[in-house]
């Protein structure tokens, strides 16, 4: 797995598009090779159709049109390669963090966000909100995970509740 972008459930069906500057999560180039771009259409809070695209990143710009797939229609991935000094060093994921973390359940979101969602380890809906500020108080203690959706795409941060 290099990466991965996402974007906040949407209220109709249309077209999609997202880029990727070709960095592995930690921020560094990966190398020239066959990878997939995934996608996921979930209907009613569910899990749905899924399928993957392959492409080669490589030195030469290309443009693919896969065949159409149930829930996918007229897909076009295109790469343009660039040169390492235009890939800029800031990753979304290096801009939003949860503290303090471990924390007693009371939280602060760094970074301008549109909503949260707060969900068990599990992936589980617990509450959601806007605004910088999360109480999960009265939750038992445990590790929960922080959904935070912006304009450009969404970020997990995992958060230690501890009251000890």
């Amino acid at each position: 797995m290099v990466d991965a972008v996402t974007g906040a459930t949407r209220t109709s069906h249309g077209t999609r598009s997202c880029t990727w500057n070709a960095t592995h999560f930690s921020g560094n180039l990966v190398d020239d090779g066959t990878y997939k771009v995934w996608m996921e259409l979930t209907d009613k809070n569910g899990t749905g159709n899924f399928s993957s695209f392959s492409f080669v990143k490589g030195p030469d710009p290309i443009t693919l049109t896969p065949d159409n797939v149930p829930s996918f229609a007229s897909i076009a991935i295109t790469w343009t390669p660039v040169a390492p000094s235009e890939v800029t060093s800031t990753r979304l994921s290096d801009v939003y963090s949860i503290f303090p973390n471990p924390g007693d359940g009371l939280y602060s979101i760094s970074g301008n966000i549109d909503r949260y969602e707060v969900r068990s380890i599990a992936g589980d809906w617990i509450q959601s909100g806007r605004g910088a500020t999360v109480d999960i108080r009265h939750l038992p203690d445990g590790v929960y995970l922080f959904v935070l959706k912006t304009e450009n795409g969404v970020v997990v941060r995992k958060a230690l509740k501890s009251s000890l």
